[in-house]
């Protein structure tokens, strides 16, 4: 049985990668990311089944439609990998740069854990595997970086 599969940010880098791997593998596959041209163009090139989701991942609900949407056509995914992430040049001393660094932490590091844990709420069977890239020694970095408001900020939105 082919695996199931969902990607956020998968219009490039890392999520684009890994469309192309797990196309090989014949997976059935879930491309997630806000750029729905760059889907098209990824899913054309794609010999797997895929459905294309044209979401924001800070928005739950467009999130969850989508994920109710796969699952009600392929079943529970067996890998969910929360990859989407955005980044730009910031400096913590200017404070102009917090609304930037507050859309950094609500993309980078909310956005997976609520994308995976809506998963979690939505699954009908066991959820296999879940990956978050995002989730990990990037955030950790990310977070010594933002000013102590914009931290609490952040925990208070998960």
């Amino acid at each position: 049985m082919a695996l199931k599969i969902i990607i956020t940010g998968a219009s490039s880098g890392i999520g684009h990668a890994l469309a192309k791997e797990y196309d090989k593998q014949g997976a059935v596959i879930g491309l997630f990311a806000r750029r729905k041209d760059e889907l098209i163009k990824l899913q054309k090139t794609l010999s797997c089944k895929s459905l294309i989701f044209s979401v924001d991942v800070t928005d739950l609900a467009q999130c969850r439609w989508a994920a109710e949407e796969f699952m009600a056509l392929h079943g529970t995914p067996d890998i969910v990998i929360a990859n989407a992430g955005i980044s730009s040049g910031t400096l913590t001393e200017n404070f102009s740069d917090l609304e930037t660094f507050k859309k950094i932490i609500t993309t980078n590091l909310a956005s997976p854990i609520r994308f995976i844990h809506l998963f979690s709420l939505l699954k009908k069977e066991d959820l296999g595997t879940l990956l978050e890239y995002q989730v990990s020694q990037v955030s950790e970095v990310c977070l010594e970086q933002v000013p102590t408001v914009l931290q609490r900020q952040a925990l208070q939105t998960t």
